[in-house]
């Protein structure tokens, strides 16, 4: 899904194709492109560098809360189903759906969650399936190379749990 060949796209670039792929979800019945949107608008976060609080993301910031309004469900229903990603035979999948997840977060982050009909039970769920599968299929050396620079602590799915 993601690739590294795109790592230098904009964040505004990003943003239309989040667009794009949430109208497609909603529109032509494909919704895992909402995942796909997910794993987007982290690769947009991250070329901020995590920072959406700050004046030069404020755009970014706002547009990305009109689109979850406009499609709470769909993101709600994406964040459930990254953990699809992970039986893939690719360990990329497995780097998509936590960069999806990361990009559900940074919805909530934004507090754009008011009409979410999940709670925190659904999502720890979700993390602790992700981290099940990082380290039954011994992926923590994977993830942890391939963990987005300066992405939050609070983003617990990208890092090994303390013993």
């Amino acid at each position: 899904m993601a690739g590294d060949d795109d790592a230098e796209r904009s964040p505004e670039d990003r943003l239309t194709t989040v667009a794009a792929l949430l109208d497609r979800a909603r529109t032509a019945d494909e919704p895992a492109r909402a995942v796909q949107a997910l794993v987007e608008i982290a690769q947009a976060a991250g070329a901020l560098g995590w920072d959406l609080d700050g004046s030069d993301a404020e755009p970014v910031a706002a547009t990305l809360r009109a689109m979850a309004t406009r499609d709470r469900q769909l993101v709600d229903w994406a964040v459930l189903t990254v953990t699809n990603l992970l039986y893939d035979d690719d360990p990329g999948e497995v780097v998509d759906a936590l960069l999806a997840r990361s990009g559900y977060q940074l919805l909530r982050d934004l507090g754009d969650d008011a009409d979410s009909r999940l709670d925190p039970g659904h999502l720890a769920d979700v993390d602790a399936e992700l981290a099940e599968v990082v380290e039954e299929r011994g992926l923590a050396a994977l993830v942890a190379q391939r963990r987005p620079t300066a992405i939050p602590h609070s983003h617990s799915w990208w890092f090994e749990p303390a013993d």
